[in-house]
């Protein structure tokens, strides 16, 4: 799956150096950011996600996975109005959740830790059909993404005998799906420095190993980010 991404990223690529004029300025760029990641909310969500399925006896809230995002990118502008972008981010978030109808005998909850992770490789390409270098521009764009996710349960359980026990259960994998953005470049002081702000989309979820026994046979990796970055022309 990984190996697709990349092919894919590196067609757009080709595809965008035919589309310019030969004598179009190439321009690269580097660009780090932070932002926010806000996971499908539960009625967007399939029956067979292990979220929504834990819900059915675990207390927690999926706005809870909303959580921080450090990304970055490689660009590479073919004159004005194409940009190639290669980049990475970093998502993980940790929620406390516990049994809503059973307890310890002495009364207190029987408590889980919920974790995710994602950390996604993506290829596309912006068009910005407004402005030049130097100037505000709007923009827009698609691409691919490689999502590269971990999933883990770890703390307290109760089998079907009602004994609680220890454990810990993970998967891992990595999902290709789809990507959009859109948002502004906002120079500072000439061409070379830029602030960006981007929304983003990513689909794709996850297939949960089997063997672990989660409530759900999936993992839905999908959501928006909000971004605020750098741009450093070069």
């Amino acid at each position: 799956m990984l190996r697709a991404a990349v092919r894919t990223g590196l067609m757009l690529c080709v595809v965008t150096g035919l589309s310019v004029p030969a004598s179009a300025q190439v321009v690269q760029s580097l660009q780090l950011g932070f932002g926010g990641f806000f996971p499908r909310g539960l009625d967007s969500r399939a029956s067979a996600d292990v979220l929504a399925q834990d819900l059915n006896f675990l207390t927690f809230q999926v706005k809870d996975f909303h959580g921080l995002e450090v990304s970055g990118e490689w660009n590479v502008a073919f004159g004005n109005h194409i940009e190639a972008t290669f980049g990475t981010a970093y998502y993980q978030r940790h929620v406390n959740s516990f049994y809503t109808s059973l307890v310890n005998t002495d009364g207190t909850n029987i408590t889980q830790q919920l974790g995710l992770r994602i950390i996604p490789l993506t290829a596309g390409v912006r068009f910005l059909p407004f402005g030049k270098m130097g100037h505000f521009q709007p923009y827009v764009g698609a691409g691919l993404g490689a999502l590269n996710w971990r999933y883990t349960e770890v703390g307290q359980f109760v089998d079907p005998n009602n004994n609680v026990f220890s454990g810990r259960y993970s998967s891992s994998g990595t999902t290709v799906a789809p990507i959009v953005f859109g948002g502004a470049k906002v120079p500072i002081a000439g061409d070379i420095y830029a602030i960006t702000m981007e929304v983003r989309y990513q689909g794709g979820a996850g297939t949960l190993d089997a063997s672990q026994q989660f409530a759900g046979s999936q993992i839905d990796l999908s959501g928006f980010s909000t971004r605020m970055g750098l741009q450093i022309r070069f």
